[in-house]
């Protein structure tokens, strides 16, 4: 009985959207040889890098078996499932004795209790295993920051010693090296690439020399990503290079998200990181977007920055405009209003007395009516209030990523793997 809800139990898992890892385990008829098995396989999960640990309680447990898997996998996320059914073979005594040590050994795990014929449960597996796996890829994540933070804005700081300890490294660049990528970039090229933008939009004001040099600043930002192997990019976008020399990176950093290499406005490390996450958890582009303003009368809270948003996010590519920077007069950036839909706000802290937190909220984008640069109305699903009340107070940034798409769990599981205090709202 217990060889067949484990068969169960791996068959529904492998219709899911994992890679699943099936040790074997040899059970003889005397027990012998056991532990030593257990060992095997658990060093076979560190050595294939597992991203989770998935203990399956078909009944009780030897607890000194169990608590071989704890210390072997130690600093692997697991998550602990015990069927339901049946009721006899008493599963929930497995989890519940091998937990009670998992808890004095100070294994962080997490648990769930349902049949592999459950959806919630499967569900549950799924988003334990999807932030399990981001987890882990930020480990290796790499990314780079163009110049220092924009002057005046500390918020989008970061201590890199503390953010190495979440995973991403940060690769710091120079303007210089951006700069001189761009003054050696392909004319001709530049040139192609520009008049394809210029054709799949609805609006073009920009000037074409404007539009070419923003091209040029894509194909230099693109040879800092390859050659620095990163997975998201940061520019010190002002004052230099917009004031002082005319240039936006704004098409840049959009084009880039769109490519799946998150573009981060204005150097902000810690919202970069958020749009990291966010990417990788829906499989699409992200908007990192300043707190314009708040109508609590039709709790909305609206998003706003001056054209870098990613055109997946527009409605059609026909409502995008190609204009100069609504400041300088200068450049091109990409206008439109993003696209309806369910959408999750987050945004990662700075680290405030030794602990990063993530303000976490659901909500619906709305129509919304195109002013300049990238905008967004955001229906809160709590009080708008309540939602300004935890960014304000727990000391959020003035920065907020919005992806598509309900992934607020996933968050929540990933929170746990990684230690972060979760603010929802």
């Amino acid at each position: 009985m217990i060889d067949h809800v484990r068969r169960e139990a791996l068959s529904k898992l492998r219709q899911m959207e994992i890679e699943l890892i099936e040790p074997e385990v040899k059970i003889t008829s005397d027990g012998k040889g056991l532990r030593s098995n257990v060992e095997e396989v658990c060093q076979r999960c560190v050595r294939d890098n597992i991203d989770l640990a998935l203990v399956l309680f078909c009944s009780w447990v030897s607890e000194d078996l169990s608590n071989t898997v704890a210390t072997e996998l130690f600093k692997h996320p697991m998550l602990c499932w015990a069927v339901t059914e049946p009721a006899e073979l008493i599963s929930i005594s497995g989890l519940a004795s091998s937990a009670s040590n998992f808890v004095r050994l100070g294994k962080e795990f997490t648990y769930v209790i349902g049949s592999p014929n459950d959806q919630g449960t499967m569900k549950k597996i799924l988003k334990v295993a999807k932030a399990a796996a981001i987890a882990n890829r930020l480990r290796r994540a790499r990314i780079g920051v163009v110049g220092y933070a924009n002057p005046g804005m500390i918020g989008t700081t970061a201590d890199e010693i503390e953010l190495r300890a979440l995973g991403p490294e940060l690769v710091h660049l120079d303007l210089l090296s951006l700069i001189t990528r761009f003054e050696k970039a392909n004319e001709k090229r530049a040139a192609a690439e520009a008049e394809t933008l210029i054709s799949s939009v609805g609006k073009v004001t920009a000037k074409d020399e404007d539009i070419k040099n923003s091209v040029k600043l894509y194909l230099a930002l693109k040879d800092l990503v390859t050659e620095n192997r990163l997975d998201a990019i940061g520019v010190r976008c002002w004052p230099e290079l917009r004031e002082g020399m005319g240039l936006t990176v704004c098409y840049a950093l959009s084009r880039l998200s769109d490519e799946g290499i998150p573009g981060i406005d204005e150097n902000d490390v810690t919202g970069g990181t958020t749009q990291l996450i966010m990417h990788w958890l829906t499989g699409r582009a992200t908007f990192n977007g300043d707190l314009r303003t708040v109508d609590t009368k039709n709790n909305v809270v609206q998003l706003w920055h001056c054209g870098s948003a990613p055109t997946s996010l527009a409605s059609s590519m026909k409502h995008v405009e190609v204009r100069e920077h609504c400041q300088t007069k200068r450049g091109a950036v990409l206008e439109f209003a993003l696209k309806k839909g369910k959408v999750t706000l987050a945004k990662l802290s700075r680290t405030l007395r030794g602990k990063n937190k993530m303000l976490i909220a659901t909500g619906k984008a709305r129509e919304t009516s195109v002013t300049r640069g990238n905008i967004v109305n955001v229906e809160i699903d709590v009080p708008v209030i309540t939602f300004m009340d935890k960014l304000i107070i727990e000391g959020f940034e003035h920065h907020i990523v919005l992806a598509y798409g309900d992934i607020k769990d996933e968050l929540l599981e990933l929170c746990s793997i990684l230690r972060i205090e979760p603010v929802t709202a």
